[in-house]
């Protein structure tokens, strides 16, 4: 089967630094507002879709958009934050997304290529690097090789991968009512409960920083080096699985049972990870807490961090100008509900029976994702 690099087959909205100039011969611009300007904007009877650079959804108007809309079928993954892909077709407003068009779409159709580029996220999730908040290597992205089947073929495969779409969707949706199930679960137990103790009294120790290492390619073997961005929303890892460049990493912060972790700077601040399994070590962006499970249940400290009540707390703590963080001295005077351990265990064994619902929900989400299944078979 034919296929091509992607720089060959897409027009984007600048020119990359480290890129061959014969890679963009064209460039199509367009007008980026920050988050804080998309939300200024935002109106729900409007028809004008607005592009986050995350998972947030929202549209406008366009009077409201003003020179900033745009129009037409485009592809936009972040210039920054957690990796994603995006496929549009009509009027929108953007904030800091990279955009991308077909440049023939004799030759290519757009749709097809999003759902082609929504199967290699992983590939596309390596390209980001940095510190804190990881940018994209656009060579790597624009190298990445395209099939190109005949165009018949490529619109037949969108039909068929919209309908997946819906149910993955229709699934997600699902997942989100269960979170919205425990969350309620959680106010139902624990509302009525007034006396609130710090995190160190029920941990056993301070607050420990995570290593300081670069990452590297995964090595077969070794522990999963888990960074801010690895973390999920419900508490799992994604799939971007990557290994400490320093071997004695895996030694000294290795996870184990108990542990809790917190992220404490950058945009992710507050966000929280308990260990329940797996080879793991932790970076440096991360603070680990040795829970006393004699005490404190993971799973009811983790869904105390999904409440009202503690992201209040987290933006109250916050400090510095440049990159918001909370210090590992300040969440350990986290105020939680001193509730009994009893209590905690019935929440979790609760909870436990909900996750088994989400876990097949998301199994079935990641068995429809399609990869490198994007071409007619050969006789």
């Amino acid at each position: 089967m034919k296929k091509a690099p992607l720089w060959s087959i897409t027009i984007w909205d600048k020119r990359f630094n480290g890129v061959d100039k014969t890679w963009q011969p064209k460039v199509r611009k367009y007008t980026y507002l920050l988050a804080d300007e998309l939300d200024q904007i935002k109106d729900p009877n409007g028809d004008v879709r607005i592009l986050y650079t995350g998972k947030a959804t929202g549209f406008t108007t366009a009077e409201k958009a003003g020179s900033a809309l745009a129009v037409g079928e485009i592809i936009a993954i972040p210039w920054g934050g957690i990796p994603r892909v995006q496929y549009y077709k009509g009027r929108f407003v953007t904030g800091d997304n990279r955009i991308a068009v077909s440049s023939d779409p004799s030759v290519i159709n757009t749709e097809y290529l999003y759902f082609q580029l929504q199967s290699k996220i992983a590939i596309i999730s390596s390209f980001y690097r940095g510190a804190s908040l990881k940018h994209p290597s656009m060579r790597d992205v624009l190298k990445m090789e395209i099939q190109i089947p005949p165009l018949d073929y490529q619109k037949g495969a969108v039909r068929v991968l919209r309908c997946i779409e819906q149910q993955i969707n229709f699934l997600a949706e699902q997942i989100a009512l269960l979170d919205e199930q425990v969350k309620s679960l959680f106010n139902e137990m624990f509302w009525s409960i007034s006396e609130r103790k710090p995190l160190l009294v029920f941990c056993n120790g301070k607050g420990q920083y995570g290593a300081q290492s670069a990452s590297t390619q995964y090595v077969e073997g070794r522990p999963r080096y888990v960074r801010i961005t690895d973390i999920e929303e419900d508490g799992s890892l994604n799939d971007d699985c990557v290994s400490s460049i320093n071997l004695s990493d895996d030694t000294d912060y290795r996870l184990a049972d108990g542990d809790f972790l917190f992220a404490r700077m950058g945009a992710t601040v507050g966000k929280t990870y308990y260990f329940h399994g797996g080879d793991l070590i932790f970076a440096g962006y991360l603070i680990r807490f040795q829970l006393n499970k004699k005490v404190i249940d993971p799973r009811f400290l983790f869904w105390f961090t999904k409440t009202a009540e503690y992201w209040d707390w987290v933006k109250a703590n916050q400090s510095g100008a440049a990159q918001p963080g909370i210090n590992s001295k300040k969440y350990a005077e986290l105020p939680i509900p001193a509730a009994n351990i009893e209590k905690q265990k019935a929440f979790a064994e609760r909870v436990q029976q909900i996750d088994k619902l989400r876990f097949n929900y998301a199994s079935f989400v990641k068995n429809q994702v399609l990869e490198d299944d994007f071409g007619p078979r050969e006789a």
